[in-house]
């Protein structure tokens, strides 16, 4: 006789039970080590067994049955949760131990410890160059024995050196840089060696952002990235990887400083008692110098307000002073996080002021001097030597000629010295091969876009342009349906705000102030920044002044296809925005330069190379 098939009920409840079963087991089998720091364990020589009685202390106290795994790097106790016990358990066990005195904490482990992490296979780029490498029983005051480092080299398969010390480790740097899953071999290579507690790779750390406390940040938009202002520099982003360096020299060619600016006084070193007033000025002239003499050490912003005839021409067109060296070196570095006025792109560099602009201009060949002088090496006349190392030169002055062979000779001089050029590309709607120094060779040679991104009115243009900057863009026309300009308007809140004083003639100490600038000026000072950004990341002084060109331009934002243009309603009056396609996405398109640049993805890129 055939047994008969079991019924549906019984299926059911067969069914359930093995359910039951495989559902208990598989909690009781996925319920992680639980690991408890000790306090009589913190910074502890070597590794140990946990004393038997203090376990037995703790299985009684987490109330579920333990035995001892091991220890962490960094000693802390692995207990496995032995028997079969839910998760919700093995979590009120851990909640006991964590409270108990001598315990720091106690968490369960997502997952055992002792499982080997999964490598990924999906392609990574490389981004590890440290290690945070703890050696047992390590006396730091010493250096590290080069016959340990040469076996710790040997496990990797790839040289490492010492760096330096931290408070309680070695930093150790490889040959080239791995990626994050090379680094975890290299980690468990490491880690595997007795002599080796434990082998970190270092990663970096990051803000979401920087905000500072400077009241007028918040109308820095050549400061912000692309989505919160069009023509913006992406200098914020940039700050969460690197707020600069006092080791980096930036010499601004132009009418000198104001050293007792409050917002300036860090950047040119006059907050320091004992600090002789960095700089020099190089006008030779003393009527254009306006102090009385020729060339001397002093590079303070005298005021260049413009007379009624300036070397022997008649000049109607006189004007106050504008104290644009100060502007240009707020730009720059002004102090940052003082609770006061503007915040500079490179929180911590040094600028050194070189006066070459007077009440009627500058001679070229002044100009030229305080290029000499500023990267050094050559004896000027007039001077003694600059004891400021300098690694970017800013200038933003020019005037519509052609780069000429003295003009071109002093750029080349300062680029084999090591030092980046950053030059204004003229003002005048012009070609920029028309202006020197921005049609010199090798310069960075900058145009000036507004905060729509689009190049601003007064910028000159060209196929030379070496990258487009926030200038600024105060004075907007207003159009009538037919396309027709018919009046203009001024927005000041779309120039560039930075220190100045608000003396019309000689500079008056009490009244420091701010105003807002336009120009492809204003747009050079920008770029100057962003490269003393670079260049604090520098380490293995691999940067050369075409290198960083190269960088600035192939990690350029893209110019905006529309921009923002102001148009009259014939019957209403009303002046409108209207979305119109851009100049450098239209009728410019190649000539306003390879693109906005951009501080973050600039400083990314060093990062890289350095890795």
């Amino acid at each position: 006789m055939k047994a008969s098939k079991p019924t549906l009920i019984i299926r059911i409840l067969l069914t359930a039970l093995i359910l039951s079963g495989v559902a208990n087991q598989t909690s009781a089998g996925m319920v992680p080590d639980l690991v408890v720091m000790m306090k009589k364990d913190v910074d502890t020589a070597s590794p140990h067994a946990i004393d038997a009685a203090l376990l037995k202390r703790l299985e009684l106290i987490a109330g579920v049955p333990l035995t001892f795994v091991g220890q962490t790097r960094t000693h802390a106790q692995i207990l496995s949760i032995t028997g079969w016990v839910t998760l919700e358990q093995a979590e009120a066990a851990t909640h006991r131990l964590g409270e108990l005195e001598g315990v720091l904490w106690a968490e369960l482990e997502a997952e055992p410890i002792r499982k080997p992490a999964a490598q990924s296979m999906t392609e990574e780029p490389p981004v590890i160059l440290e290690f945070l490498v703890k050696l047992k029983d390590d006396r730091l005051e010493v250096p590290p024995d080069q016959g340990l480092l040469e076996k710790l080299s040997k496990a990797i398969g790839q040289p490492l050196s010492y760096s330096r010390n931290t408070t309680v480790a070695r930093v150790l740097t490889l040959d080239k840089a791995v990626t994050q899953s090379q680094a975890s071999v290299i980690e468990q290579a490491l880690e595997s060696l007795s002599e080796v507690l434990y082998a970190d790779p270092l990663q970096w750390a990051k803000k979401q952002t920087i905000v500072p406390n400077d009241p007028h940040f918040y109308g820095q938009w050549h400061l912000y990235d692309a989505m919160t202002s069009a023509g913006g520099a992406n200098v914020q982003a940039a700050w969460t990887i690197t707020k600069g360096t006092p080791n980096i020299g930036i010499g601004v060619i132009d009418t000198g400083a104001l050293f007792s600016h409050p917002d300036l006084e860090r950047a040119l070193g006059s907050n320091h008692p004992r600090m002789k007033e960095r700089g020099w000025d190089l006008i030779s002239d003393p009527t254009n110098a306006r102090d009385g003499d020729g060339r001397d050490a002093y590079a303070g912003d005298e005021g260049d307000w413009t007379p009624a005839v300036c070397l022997g021409s008649i000049n109607t067109d006189t004007s106050p002073s504008s104290w644009h060296g100060s502007h240009m070196t707020g730009i720059v570095a002004a102090t940052t996080n003082n609770h006061q006025g503007v915040a500079g792109i490179n929180f911590k560099a040094k600028v050194v002021p070189v006066r070459v602009l007077g009440a009627c201009g500058g001679s070229f060949d002044d100009v030229n001097d305080g290029i000499y002088w500023a990267v050094g090496g050559k004896d000027v006349p007039g001077t003694r030597p600059n004891r400021n190392k300098i690694e970017v030169l800013s200038m933003s002055l020019g005037v519509d000629v052609p780069c000429s062979d003295s003009d071109q000779a002093a750029i080349d001089y300062a680029l084999s010295r090591g030092v980046t050029v950053v030059v204004a590309g003229g003002n005048s709607t012009i070609d920029m091969k028309q202006s020197t120094p921005a049609g010199c060779r090798g310069v960075i040679a900058v145009s000036a876009v507004g905060p729509t991104g689009d190049l601003a009115y007064y910028s000159n243009f060209g196929k030379i342009v070496s990258i487009a900057s926030p200038g600024g863009q105060t004075r907007w026309s207003i159009m009538n349906e037919a396309g027709t300009v018919i009046d203009s308007k001024h927005i000041l809140s779309f120039g560039i705000y930075a220190p100045v004083n608000l003396s019309l003639e000689r500079p008056d100490p009490n009244a420091m102030g701010y105003a807002w600038y336009q120009g492809t000026s204003i747009a050079t000072p920008v770029v100057s920044g962003i490269v003393s950004l670079m260049l604090s990341l520098d380490r293995h002084h691999r940067l050369t002044p075409q290198k960083i060109k190269d960088i600035i331009q192939g990690t350029a934002r893209p110019f905006p296809l529309t921009t923002i243009q102001l148009v009259q309603n014939a019957k209403t009056q009303v002046v409108e925005e209207t979305e119109v396609p851009s100049r450098c996405g239209s009728s410019l398109k190649g000539l306003c330069g390879p693109g906005i640049i951009d501080a973050e993805a600039a400083v990314k890129a060093v990062l890289d190379i350095e890795r």
